[in-house]
């Protein structure tokens, strides 16, 4: 089952808060608007939510293929 990131941040004050939630409807329910109310200076900061993924790495071989040019970085 795929985990939901509840994220919150208030650009006036820095407030930042992530929440983790197993469905997004288990998560804090707002107006339709990105914006929430800052819990610490009450100024107006942005809400989203997002499914949480895990980032994998994983090595590629070139192929055998003379035409094949690889880029260097």
């Amino acid at each position: 089952m795929t985990d939901w990131i509840a994220w919150t941040r208030c650009p006036t004050c820095g407030f930042s808060n992530k929440d983790v939630f197993q469905n997004p409807d288990d998560g804090p329910t707002f107006a339709v608007t990105p914006y929430v109310g800052c819990p610490k200076c009450a100024g107006s900061a942005r809400y989203i939510t997002f499914p949480a993924f895990e980032i994998q790495t994983f090595e590629v071989s070139s192929p055998g293929d003379a035409i094949y040019d690889a880029i260097d970085c």
